[in-house]
């Protein structure tokens, strides 16, 4: 899947997912009475929580775009798209999902071989955290007790990395997802959450999720600062960008006349989950906070 329609379904389908999980009815079956754990994640996002919990090695069954699990673990689909012969070759106990409801023929095949299907909704922070807990009561009582460690670290993590900084840059912030047509992180996005949690202001501070701009719109902005999120492919390797290369990845909207510009208070955050909205938003708040302390340090004294 091009990781622009990745973004675009998490950051648009606010409106049509509905509640935070929604359950089937399983069938009775011994699989999901013994400490069989057999999961189908056909989320990313729900895959990388797995992940964070210890439950990677539970895990058999993929999402197809999903780049961080192994191939080797059985493709059942991808968000819209459920290779259903698939899911049941893998003979699953758990399948996630994360759509904008549970597939009705998702839910007649849990009820007819037993298996759970929980849909996850994982648009906002509090919605990551609670689906991460909903997982987690979700299994058999054995791996409930050895999952619980880790969603303690998870959530002391989470309430942490989402607390107000330390210091604040005082002025508005452009939220970048796209340069090539432009397009902003706007309210309702879990990156604009995290930004106001720090204790940040954003621009637009109306509209979508996501919001196609144009050079004049970004000028009648006047950004102070702009953050550039922009995922790097997963091979690529970690590094910190200096401010010359956030303004050369912004492009020509180097070139355009804004206080963030002239100030050189432009930074760019390449993580490959940077648009997974999963526990992925913790490592997020901590780079997002580095570089607004970093701003706030360098600003003059209030007079």
């Amino acid at each position: 899947m091009h990781r622009r329609s990745i973004i675009l379904f998490c950051l648009l389908a606010a409106g049509a997912l509905l509640g935070s999980c929604h359950r089937s009815a399983p069938a009775p079956n011994p699989t999901t009475t013994t400490n069989t754990l057999r999961i189908v994640s056909l989320s990313p996002a729900a895959t990388d929580i797995l992940r964070g919990l210890g439950l990677a090695d539970s895990l058999v069954g993929r999402n197809s775009a999903d780049a961080w699990t192994d191939r080797s673990v059985p493709s059942c689909g991808e968000l819209g798209r459920i290779d259903y012969e698939a899911l049941l070759a893998a003979r699953p106990t758990h399948v996630f999902v994360q759509e904008p409801s549970l597939p009705p023929r998702l839910q007649q095949l849990a009820a007819q071989h037993g298996f759970l299907a929980l849909n996850l909704s994982l648009l906002s922070l509090d919605e990551i955290r609670t689906s991460t807990r909903g997982i987690v009561d979700s299994l058999p009582p054995a791996h409930q007790k050895a999952a619980t460690p880790e969603l303690d670290r998870i959530e002391l993590t989470m309430h942490r990395a989402w607390a107000p900084a330390s210091s604040i840059h005082q002025g508005n912030v452009l939220l970048l997802a796209s340069i090539d047509p432009p397009a902003a992180l706007g309210p309702g996005s879990f990156h604009v959450q995290i930004l106001q949690r720090l204790g940040g202001t954003n621009t637009p501070a109306v509209g979508p999720p996501y919001i196609t701009l144009s050079a004049e719109d970004i000028v009648a902005l006047a950004p102070a600062a702009i953050i550039l999120i922009q995922p790097r492919a997963v091979t690529h390797p970690a590094r910190e960008h200096t401010t010359d290369e956030a303004l050369a990845a912004l492009g020509v909207l180097a070139r355009l006349d804004t206080p963030a510009v002239r100030a050189r208070r432009v930074a760019l955050i390449d993580d490959p989950k940077a648009h997974l909205p999963s526990t992925a938003m913790i490592d997020l708040a901590d780079q997002m906070r580095a570089i607004i302390e970093t701003w706030a340090r360098s600003e003059p004294p209030a007079k």
